[in-house]
């Protein structure tokens, strides 16, 4: 069952600002969008959708995201397993601080993979908002074609909730974020490699581990 955000482990700031926990796993889940649908990224490509979450125990690495800290104070990258460190959300540059599209990016010392997230005063849930469009376009979902977008205003769609998942994770970087990142740049299939072992002690403890390695980034990650 999700989680509602107001149940994790985070810290308002008094100008609304959320401190995030980012030892954890997260799926997000929109305001307006079914429960079952989660931010995800797209079968191929580095495109975001909001995808079904699998119906199975076991989650998809391409819906899940863990947080990494910038270097600006309660700004986080958003990575997601599937791609590791190397991968971050960003906006397209398509029409400079007016831009409203986003994707997965190389990571790099860009303002718009730089997000924060704010607790909504009219509502549960948090907006997210990065440092190139600045505090008042918010990350949302557009309508009927459920495509994450950057809107201003006040719209359900807007208000995401953060669902920390079972799984443990250990993010292993085992290379080096490119230092000049090509933002158009999307993951070599030839680079992905996945890992799954099943390990069964007895008759009542079942372990499942998976290895996914992306462009010489390794993500490991395991539920019980």
């Amino acid at each position: 069952m999700l989680q509602h955000a107001a149940h994790l482990p985070f810290h308002i700031q008094p100008d609304g600002m959320a401190t995030l926990d980012t030892s954890r796993i997260y799926t997000l889940t929109a305001g307006s969008a079914s429960t079952e649908k989660v931010l995800g990224t797209r079968s191929s490509g580095a495109g975001l959708e909001m995808v079904y979450a699998a119906s199975s125990s076991t989650p998809s690495p391409s819906t899940q995201w863990f947080l990494a800290p910038t270097s600006k104070p309660f700004y986080y990258r958003l990575h997601m397993t599937s791609l590791g460190e190397s991968w971050a959300l960003d906006v397209v540059n398509d029409n400079g601080t007016s831009s409203v599209n986003v994707h997965m990016a190389a990571t790099g010392s860009y303002s718009g993979q730089f997000w924060r997230f704010d607790r909504w005063q009219t509502g549960d849930g948090y907006r997210l908002s990065n440092d190139f469009t600045g505090p008042e376009m918010h990350l949302g979902v557009d309508s009927p074609g459920r495509q994450p977008c950057l809107t201003s205003g006040d719209f359900l769609s807007q208000h995401w909730t953060l669902n920390p998942e079972p799984a443990v994770a250990n993010i292993v970087s085992l290379g080096t974020a490119p230092t000049t990142p090509d933002s158009t740049r999307t993951a070599d299939p030839a680079a992905v490699s996945t890992t799954t072992s099943v390990t069964v002690p007895t008759a009542t403890s079942v372990t499942v581990s998976t290895t996914t390695s992306v462009n010489g980034v390794t993500v490991q990650f395991a539920w019980k």
